[in-house]
């Protein structure tokens, strides 16, 4: 049965967070990346940026992209006025 994005992610940032607790902390970097390439709203992104950015120095944005997606069928500012 194929895993969903979310259940992937998941299971590779665990693996990163598990490196953290051993000697081999240089290999934590790449399995949490790549839980952010392959769902990047996960819930703990904060989280998951912040090892990031402590790990690698790279700067990287806590919010998902969903937070920067304006809706689509948002009401006209002068139609919220009228009401």
């Amino acid at each position: 049965m194929e895993q969903i994005p979310f259940e992937r992610a998941s299971g590779n940032a665990l693996i990163g967070l598990a490196y953290l607790e051993t000697p081999y902390v240089d290999r934590a970097a790449a399995p949490i990346r790549k839980a952010l390439e392959l769902y990047p709203n996960h819930p703990l992104r904060p989280i998951y940026t912040y090892y990031l950015t402590r790990l690698t120095g790279e700067e990287l944005d806590p919010l998902p992209p969903s937070e920067y997606i304006e809706p689509e069928f948002a009401p006209e500012p002068t139609e919220l006025s009228s009401q």
